[in-house]
């Protein structure tokens, strides 16, 4: 749109409401039902974990984009008045007033009808929605698809490319521009492990995905314990490496990569250079004359050698633009405060507002229950006054579950703008440390141990209890330093002996469980045993169970294939 064929009031209003709304949409905002607005924002107390620059809206880009709109609406108000109304103002005609009055009547009616074709468009939308989807001929459907992300992708300066795949009828649309590069070391990676997926996922770069319904390079991260176990890895294997898409990578922690606007700019490679890895058959005195190099060598857990990494070209003023990559997380992860802004250290936010405490926020233990309890039921501080508890069907103990609660300050993470692409793999082990801390607190308190109808403050303040068939011990877990350290401290019936456990959570996501007083004679293979039993499952009442269920005799003679039975 030219200056010569500015926008008209209306369609300026439509955009600012639409801009606005979009935003309330990415942070579950829906303010409907009765009440003040106050009133009906208590049932969406997460939103104050999510107003972040890492939360689901790009704050910059919202604000800059409403600062624009605003300023064209009042640009358009402005001009209407010194122009149209001031020039019918000056006619110095008899009825002149009726004249001005006819006019807006006029405006008026033609704004009607320019709002009722718009809701006519966007009711054609859903009508075509809704032909699409119960289009009988899928190749129909298919065509449709390509055409039109075929013709939004060149509407956007894209260039597209398809090409028919030999072993099917999956068809592979190519779609690139001149300043996306991204960087993959998976088949060095995985050469050096013999083909090991699962490592490659809980500790390397992630598991590249294939086919995946959104724009962007996507990685498979992690995924909890229990989904490990229940994946056939040499089936993932053989998928992956024809290319097709893997369904059972479709359960697990996922982030890809797209693009937004930025406040300042940032340069990335020449068209000529497609990407930051330097090579071993690279000429890195030809590459210096052009390129500033990452100022030092970066290590990956699983491969051999240190890798070398372009940084940027010296003269960056013909690859420069106001956009940032940014990585999307699904599910979003709920981290602390102090990880939040060690993730925006990283990405060069300094000096944000992250770390501001805001009374409505929730903790991190509230978050982490929150598809549980209600959050518009939890307030700030208030304790997790409800009954939690785990029974084995092969124990006799039922174990009772309590917080010895404290407010982590904590926020939503959804997405993370970043410059280089080599700052990935930091962002996945932050996040991979984060993610272990909330299995180990998840596996306490969760839908399958939580107990509506009973509250913790009604049971005994006994440390357990006995009847005919079982015995309910209580164990208190303490969010000591989230997420580095979980404490979890309960009593052996039999013995009246104290247990506490100290669970330290490194960032290579390896735990260490500390024993902090003497259960058994040999404390250095107790502690080694406890952690190995810890690091198969990452299931705090299995450790708990297993404790309870070992007699001084049999502990220390523990064996490997025990381990795997749990």
């Amino acid at each position: 749109m030219t200056e010569a064929d500015p926008k008209r009031i209306h369609t300026l209003l439509r955009e600012l409401q639409n801009l606005i709304k979009n935003a309330q949409e990415q942070w579950g905002i829906t303010l409907t039902g009765q009440g003040t607005i106050n009133d009906r924002l208590k049932a969406f107390a997460p939103i104050a974990n999510a107003v972040h620059p890492l939360g689901p809206v790009n704050i910059v880009g919202l604000s800059t984009e409403f600062s624009q709109k605003i300023a064209s609406i009042r640009s358009t108000i402005s001009n209407f008045r010194n122009t149209t109304i001031q020039d019918i103002s000056q006619l110095n005609l008899i009825g002149s007033d009726s004249l001005l009055k006819k006019y807006q009547f006029t405006l008026k009616e033609e704004s009607n009808n320019l709002n009722t074709v718009s809701e006519v468009r966007e009711y054609i939308k859903i009508c075509k929605e809704l032909a699409l989807d119960i289009c009988q001929d899928s190749q129909d459907t298919f065509k449709f698809v390509i055409q039109e992300t075929s013709t939004f992708c060149k509407q956007l300066g894209l260039k597209v490319w398809d090409a028919e795949r030999s072993h099917g009828s999956t068809l592979t649309l190519s779609i690139s521009g001149s300043i996306f590069v991204m960087d993959s070391i998976y088949e060095k990676e995985f050469s050096a492990l013999a083909g090991d997926i699962q490592k490659i996922l809980t500790d390397g770069h992630g598991i590249p995905l294939f086919h995946v319904e959104r724009v962007g390079p996507s990685i498979a991260y992690w995924a909890p314990k229990y989904r490990i176990r229940e994946t056939d890895w040499n089936n993932v294997k053989d998928i992956i490496v024809k290319g097709d898409s893997c369904e059972s990578l479709s359960s697990f922690y996922q982030l890809w990569v797209m693009m937004e606007e930025s406040r300042s700019r940032n340069t990335f490679l020449p068209i000529e250079r497609n990407h930051y890895l330097i090579e071993e058959n690279d000429n890195e005195f030809e590459l210096l004359q052009s390129y500033d190099f990452m100022p030092q060598d970066l290590t990956f857990p699983l491969l051999p050698t240190p890798l070398k990494f372009l940084q940027q070209p010296k003269d960056g003023s013909q690859t420069s633009a106001n956009i940032q990559f940014v990585l999307w997380l699904f599910p979003p992860v709920y981290v602390t405060d102090t990880v939040a802004k060690e993730i925006e250290d990283l990405a060069g936010f300094f000096g944000s507002r992250i770390m501001t405490d805001d009374p409505k926020s929730l903790s991190l233990e509230q978050l982490l229950i929150s598809d549980i309890v209600p959050p518009a039921k939890m307030t700030r501080g208030s304790a997790m006054d409800i009954s939690w508890e785990k029974k084995f069907e092969d124990s006799p103990y039922i174990q009772m579950y309590t917080l010895d609660m404290k407010h982590t300050n904590a926020k939503k993470i959804e997405r993370i703008p970043f410059i280089y692409p080599i700052q990935i793999f930091s962002y996945i082990e932050i996040l991979r440390q984060q993610l272990v801390y909330n299995a180990l607190f998840q596996s306490c308190f969760n839908s399958s141990t939580y107990c509506p109808q009973q509250t913790s403050s009604k049971s005994s303040a006994t440390t357990f209890e006995v009847n005919s068939n079982t015995t309910k011990v209580k164990v208190k877990v303490q969010a000591t330093n989230p997420p580095l350290l979980l404490s979890v401290s309960f009593q052996l019936p039999d013995t009246m002996t104290d247990v506490l456990l100290q669970i330290n959570i490194w960032r290579d996501c390896q735990l260490y469980v500390i024993s902090q007083n003497q259960l058994w004679e040999d404390k250095g293979n107790t502690d080694t045993v406890l952690t190995q039993t810890l690091q198969l499952c990452h299931d705090v009442p299995v450790l708990v169970k297993w404790i309870l269920n070992s007699s001084v005799n049999n502990f220390k003679s523990i064996k490997e294939e025990d381990l795997m039975e749990i």
